[in-house]
């Protein structure tokens, strides 16, 4: 008796992490429908362009990203739906400081930026929603970009 009694502990524990597995699954296939969903990927599209800032390793320009990511799309939206997208290695550039030394700069392709942004627009969403009632420090109002 004592022995199955362990034994359903086990079980129990183990059914636990399994339907926290599944949740956590859920959650993030949810997050990533609102990553890639149209709204927000035009938002960060604007965000990007908006920004300007200098090309990756691949040496495309903000410029080329619309006509990129009309012919790639297909590709790029599979890849992070399936989890197996890799970002590109970051192209490093010196910054000379004013006391003689150097900072260290890795600038991202365009599209690896794209991405970011609008990965970075869903995650500033949930992270701040919980505290926009009580927080007292700056909490940033996002606006509407879509217009």
């Amino acid at each position: 008796m004592v022995k199955s009694m362990g034994n359903l502990k086990r079980v129990e524990k183990k059914m636990a992490q399994i339907e926290r597995t599944v949740h956590v699954e859920r959650k993030n296939r949810n997050g990533m429908k609102q990553v890639l969903s149209r709204e927000n990927l035009l938002r960060a599209l604007k965000q990007v362009e908006k920004n300007k800032g200098s090309h990756g390793t691949d040496g495309m320009s903000v410029k080329d990203l619309r006509r990129h990511l009309v012919e790639h799309w297909d590709a790029i939206r599979h890849a992070l739906e399936e989890g197996t997208y890799e970002p590109c290695p970051v192209r490093r550039v010196e910054i000379p400081k004013p006391n003689g030394g150097v900072r260290l700069l890795g600038i991202p392709t365009v599209t690896d930026r794209f991405i970011q942004q609008a990965i970075a627009q869903c995650s500033r969403r949930s992270l701040t929603h919980p505290f926009r009632n009580t927080a007292t420090g700056f909490v940033p109002v996002e606006e509407d970009t879509t217009r």
